[in-house]
């Protein structure tokens, strides 16, 4: 299945918004979210 450019670009604005709105959600700047998820993935 092969996604258009629409699709993708749609997808990308998602994925921003939601991480976004987390990001100002939890008030931690984006290196401290991103170490949390690591940490929680078990890099």
């Amino acid at each position: 299945m092969r996604l258009q450019r629409q699709d993708w670009i749609a997808l990308a604005l998602f994925v921003a918004v939601a991480l976004g709105g987390l990001w100002l959600w939890t008030g931690a700047g984006p290196v401290v979210w991103l170490t949390n998820f690591a940490i929680m993935c078990g890099f």
